[in-house]
């Protein structure tokens, strides 16, 4: 009997973390004005996004254990990494862009290079999981996919990797014609020597 109720309230909570995790996306995504709701839908939608993230697990601070062991559960069951439990489509709104300098004063450009659909659809999951905030992850990231770049290009001095996010338009505003833009992220400039050799050590 005690095992039923265990498993039935491990069960309980499991559901409930992925009924938290989705509803707060979906209701931020409603919020935010990307959807055809009408205003008068998505302006209290807005409101009840901004009270839910204010008592987010995420809110509490880095050491606290409470944020740890929910942020911890919700990667690991696959609940948010890097999209929800019940959307799993790749984001790509994340762009990565190599300047490459050369001893001659040449600059090229380059995406990242992937060698299948599959690698390439992870490797945007990994792009918009990293990149979006500044802190260790993303350097580590950034500095691997520099180190990368400067493999393939092996007379390159200098590798800037550039961040851009994808902006689209409101829905109203697409249909009317408008075009998605990028908006600049942050930048980072490695050694192209020094990033192959630390990347081999990564």
């Amino acid at each position: 009997m005690r095992s039923r109720q265990f498993w039935a309230a491990a069960l309980a909570i499991h559901l409930l973390v992925v009924g938290a995790v989705s509803c707060s996306e979906i209701i931020d995504l409603i919020g935010s004005g990307q959807t055809m709701l009408p205003a008068a839908i998505a302006s209290p939608a807005g409101k009840l996004a901004r009270v839910m993230k204010s008592i987010s697990p995420w809110q509490l601070g880095q050491s606290n254990p409470i944020r740890q062991t929910f942020i911890g559960y919700s990667h690991s069951a696959g609940i948010e990494s890097p999209y929800t439990f019940f959307a799993p489509n790749v984001p790509a709104s994340l762009k990565v862009v190599f300047e490459i300098h050369y001893p001659n004063k040449q600059v090229t450009y380059e995406l990242p290079q992937v060698e299948s659909l599959t690698e390439g659809m992870r490797l945007a999951a990994l792009i918009d999981q990293a990149t979006g905030q500044a802190g260790l992850w993303r350097d580590l990231v950034l500095h691997m996919l520099a180190a990368s770049a400067a493999d393939v290009n092996p007379g390159a001095t200098r590798i800037r990797v550039v961040v851009a996010a994808l902006k689209f338009p409101p829905p109203a505003e697409y249909l009317n014609g408008a075009q998605p833009s990028y908006k600049f992220i942050c930048s980072y400039d490695f050694d192209a020597e020094e990033a192959r050799r630390s990347g081999g050590d990564m």
